[in-house]
């Protein structure tokens, strides 16, 4: 590949990326440690405020250390200092930094970088699916600068063909200023093999036992807990196998979720717990009969591929592009069918032979993504359009 600087400074804009609130930490800290591997002449920056550093610097090793540098927002980290240090701060460094690319996951700065490749990772479309769960202000932001961000970008990576699908639908730009570049799960974490503390120790630290069925993702309309919870009520009653259910609580939906819990009379085998780390979740996974991912609405859709690595079975819903992601890694249903949906439940729950081949065919079908992979391919379309950028002038 051709050298285009003698130094290619590529500026990852984590502030969005919360640890223990948003599923983008992972990519930025993969990418972190990945990007600057892969060719001598790159440089990563991190803009990051000061605990986001403490968290992501646990993850530099030496082999990157001198070329992955932490930008400190000094700020309060909320949503309005952050959206505005994206639009202000972010772009007087990049220009005084001479940054060469900046990727971000949100949609700042709103007017465009002219000196800069702009990168625009989209993972969240849900706002445009879903605006009223956004309310009125919210959306009519998300809106605005999304679609100010998406003409002022040079490369928009979508992570699946559903993705890219939708971005045609709602934005309608050019197919060519946009790449389809699939997201991946930590393979490190996410094993058959117990680490340092057991299994068991993890899930009595939680309150839980086996056997027990699992979800895992945020509270929110779209993640479908309703088809779910109707379709575990109509399992046998003679089954001991309680349902989990994991993740951070979005605009008070999980409140929701308890009272349609409570309302099906199925309190005392629901139990709800909030955000746990994932080197700590991988422990669920390996224990769990079942992974239950019943969403109406990705992107991409990670946890399915958490669990199937972990060994676990996995039942998803036929919406968006999940299908695409798992393929025949996992057992795709209607859930709306809530009888069929409870029986693909109770055949796993029984039936060792389809709950075995389940299992083989998502081992197959997790290990076709990694970060590896991404970083090369999302590192290939950075430098050729940064080529081309510097050939126009």
């Amino acid at each position: 590949m051709e050298t285009i600087l003698k130094k290619t400074i590529i500026a990852l804009d984590a502030l969005p990326a919360v640890p223990g609130k948003s599923g983008a930490v992972g990519a930025f800290r993969k990418w972190m440690q990945i990007l600057p591997t892969l060719r001598e002449d790159i440089e990563v920056i991190l803009f990051v405020f000061p605990r986001q550093a403490e968290y992501y610097g646990k993850f530099l090793h030496d082999a990157i250390k001198d070329r992955v540098r932490f930008v400190l927002v000094n700020l309060p980290s909320n949503v309005f200092v952050r959206v505005v240090a994206q639009n202000t701060i972010v772009p007087f460094v990049c220009w005084k930094m001479k940054v060469d690319v900046h990727l971000s996951m949100n949609p700042e700065p709103w007017f465009g970088l002219s000196r800069t490749l702009e990168v625009f990772k989209i993972a969240d479309l849900q706002y445009l699916e879903s605006p009223n769960e956004f309310g009125f202000f919210k959306y009519q932001y998300r809106k605005f600068a999304g679609r100010r961000k998406v003409h002022k970008s040079d490369l928009i990576i979508a992570n699946s063909d559903a993705t890219k699908d939708r971005i045609d639908k709602y934005f309608n730009i050019d197919a060519r200023k946009i790449a389809i570049i699939h997201e991946s799960y930590d393979h490190e974490l996410f094993t058959t093999e117990q680490k340092e503390k057991s299994d068991e120790d993890i899930l009595v630290k939680y309150g839980v036992r086996r056997p027990f069925l699992l979800y895992v993702s945020s509270f929110r309309p779209y993640k479908n807990h309703y088809d779910l919870l109707q379709a575990y009520k109509l399992l046998p009653h003679r089954l001991e196998h309680k349902l989990v259910l994991v993740g951070n609580d979005v605009h008070g939906f999980k409140l929701t979720v308890a009272e349609m819990v409570q309302n099906l009379g199925i309190s005392d085998r629901v139990i709800m717990l909030d955000y746990i780390h994932h080197w700590e979740l991988a422990s669920f996974y390996r224990q769990a009969a079942i992974f239950i991912y019943p969403s109406k609405y990705e992107t991409f859709g990670i946890p399915p591929l958490e669990a199937m690595a972990c060994g676990c079975p996995v039942i998803t819903s036929n919406y968006s592009c999940i299908p695409e992601i798992v393929e025949n890694g996992a057992e795709i249903v209607d859930t709306a069918n809530h009888g069929l949906f409870a029986e693909k439940m109770h055949s796993l729950l029984i039936d060792k032979k389809f709950r075995d081949d389940l299992i083989k065919r998502g081992g197959i079908q997790c290990k076709k993504y990694s970060w590896a992979n991404n970083s090369k391919e999302t590192l290939n379309e950075i430098m050729s359009r940064l080529l081309t950028k510097r050939k126009n002038g």
